[in-house]
């Protein structure tokens, strides 16, 4: 026992400064970050998660090679073979030090998060669903670390192959699709905190920390394999001390491993460009402008563009939206005179929450935020007209919002228009349900009804590797389909077609199923259960150069997702077939010149219309059975 506390002691006081400058990287740099947003009136946070998350890794890594060539290194090591101390005693207590240099280097900035930050998302992922699975992760890293240099027992050169093995440890499993288990980007996209667990059997919450994350059985194969590898890496090290095993390393075998891990991350990186959908019309914009947001079926729509100019004084920009309705003939797109909302150089806000009916296609209802004379936010209806002979209403205001603006939604159907948010009491708190039923008989001059509290729209309730379900809201006279339909798409990254739900993960697309074992929909307590049926796997070279602003629509028996390379500068569109929601498959893609993610409404009959610096009618894309 005083052989352990000797030899723990030694490694102690030798790999302590590794702590001490982890610590004050991801602890100590982020807390200086949060007092300077103290200074500037916010609220103290540390942002802690990316440093840990980028650079957790690579830690573990040098940690590794440190604790295994610090003692393997000619005299030294004849030194300690000369002692009475067993070699597996002495090469144990080094390799579970270092390891718990690693954890509690990693670990401890995490757990100040979360107790400092409360509820505050922070990116990449919330500190619990890191806390959850990375330090299995860290944990062979480091066992890499730690055999190569055992083997090595050259501190540069063991660190290079060790690094080597890391790109692989994260990026094979991307590369190759039957190991997507052991990627540690899938066990943390699919890891959730779920709002009520009874809705998700399946899962169960994780033992290992005092949090609401949950898992899946299949997540357990991560684990696993992350501590088979530590095992097996730890085992490799300890014959190759125990023997004498070495490999005497040069440039060589330097250049071959990085070269062969860099080869193999990269031999599925591929990036579609240009076009394979047919263009069947095109309309051309105003000058400057750009759609951002378009709603429209087989007979016509209504587009909304945006132009951004520098202000006068050549700082800032200026915003001018404009409307135009356009319908859809044999011949090409008939175009509309584009309309201001409120004379020159108006802006809308956000045009995505867009209301519009079939019914009245020169007419459709945005939601925008004003503050009066005293100062006070409130939320208003903005009626849209495209045709000038027709003015619409003056806005139509709904309720105060003391703390600034908040979300609202809306949806409409037949003579009904459904509107969603949060109202200020009385103290300037929210009463977070509140619902305003309008009546939209006559469209241009929609009237109020009723002003419901305690009334939302619900939606996502749990989202797994293997499971979606929505909560629905009960609106009178709408019918299952629309209302899970306008539910489903009214949350980013999720589309629907039929009783095919479609999410877009960082990994590619998966696709759901609607679970029917009795007549359609299937709803238990309020809830449209799906199933996980299938998904299409991205590139590496799409996921490192995508940005994650995505946006997808679904129609036709087709998904179309609209994504922005912020490093090629190029946004593009990919068509993906669903009509086999177990098989998705990408079939097609569009690529033009835009200054931000393209606008998709797929229409039933597999054709699109994609809006950017023009509006564009594609043809349904090639497939190939």
């Amino acid at each position: 026992m005083r052989q352990l506390a000797s030899l723990a002691w030694k490694e102690w006081n030798e790999s302590r400064w590794l702590l001490v400058v982890a610590l004050a990287v991801f602890l100590g740099l982020p807390a200086i970050g949060g007092l300077e947003a103290v200074r500037e009136g916010q609220r103290f946070a540390i942002l802690v998660s990316p440093w840990v998350f980028y650079l957790g890794g690579v830690l573990a890594v040098f940690v590794g090679v440190d604790a295994a060539c610090r003692d393997l290194r000619g005299r030294l090591e004849d030194f300690w073979r000369s002692r009475p101390v067993g070699t597996a005693k002495w090469l144990l207590v080094k390799y579970f030090l270092g390891l718990a240099v690693v954890l509690v280097a990693c670990i401890v900035p995490l757990v100040a998060e979360i107790k400092v930050n409360r509820d505050q998302y922070m990116m990449p992922y919330p500190a619990e669903v890191l806390l959850a699975w990375c330090p299995f992760l860290w944990a062979a890293l480091y066992s890499l670390g730690f055999v190569a240099g055992c083997v090595l027992r050259r501190g540069a050169h063991a660190a290079m192959l060790a690094l080597a093995g890391m790109l692989l440890v994260y990026f094979l499993p991307v590369v190759l699709p039957p190991i997507k288990w052991m990627s540690v980007g899938w066990a943390l996209d699919t890891s959730t905190e779920v709002l009520d667990e009874r809705i998700s059997p399946t899962l169960h919450r994780v033992p290992w920390i005092a949090s609401r994350v949950l898992y899946g059985n299949e997540q357990l194969v991560f684990v696993a394999g992350m501590l088979a590898l530590s095992a097996a890496s730890a085992a490799v090290a300890l014959s190759a001390v125990r023997r004498g095993w070495q490999v005497h390393s040069g440039e060589k075998l330097m250049y071959w491993s990085v070269g062969s891990a860099i080869l193999i991350v990269f031999t599925s990186a591929a990036y579609q460009l240009a076009t394979n959908l047919p263009v069947v019309h095109a309309m051309d914009l105003q000058a400057g402008e750009g759609a951002v947001e378009l709603r429209g079926n087989g007979e016509g729509g209504i587009v909304f563009a945006r132009r951004m100019e520098r202000g006068s004084n050549g700082y800032g920009f200026r915003h001018s939206d404009s409307v135009r309705t356009f319908r859809l003939t044999a011949a090409g797109f008939e175009s509309g005179p584009a309309v201001g909302s409120r004379g020159p150089n108006t802006y809308w806000g956000d045009a995505a929450p867009v209301a519009w009916l079939p019914e009245h296609p020169g007419v459709a209802y945005l939601l925008d935020y004003r503050t009066d004379a005293g100062g006070a936010i409130y939320g208003e209806v903005v009626t849209v007209s495209a045709d000038p002979a027709s003015p619409a209403a003056a806005p139509l205001r709904l309720w105060s919002v003391d703390r600034g603006p908040s979300p609202m939604r809306q949806f409409a159907w037949q003579n009904r228009l459904y509107v969603a948010g949060e109202r200020a009491d009385r103290n300037g708190g929210y009463t977070k349900d509140v619902m305003a039923d309008l009546d939209i008989s006559d469209p241009l001059h929609p009237r109020i009804i009723s002003i419901e509290p305690d009334r939302r729209f619900n939606g996502l309730q749990a989202h797994t590797s293997e499971q979606v379900v929505f909560q629905l809201t009960h609106l009178r006279d709408v019918p299952p389909r629309q209302l899970l339909a306008h539910t489903v798409n009214g949350y980013g990254g999720f589309c629907i077609d039929g009783d095919t739900v479609c999410k877009i993960e960082r990994s590619g697309l998966v696709t759901y199923q609607l679970v029917t074992p009795t007549p359609w929909p299937y709803l238990r307590g309020g809830y449209a259960v799906f199933q996980k049926a299938g998904e299409s796997n991205s590139t590496l070279l799409e996921r490192m150069s995508d940005s994650n602003d995505y946006q997808c629509a679904a129609g036709g028996g087709f998904c179309y997702v609209s994504s922005w390379s912020s490093t090629l500068k190029c946004p593009r569109v990919t068509v993906f077939d669903i009509r086999d929601p177990k098989r998705p498959r990408p079939v097609g893609h569009f690529a033009v010149p835009n200054d931000g993610p393209l606008v998709v409404r797929p229409l039933p009959d597999g054709r699109a219309l994609i809006g950017g610096r023009k509006l564009y009618l594609t043809g349904p894309p090639p497939i190939h059975n």
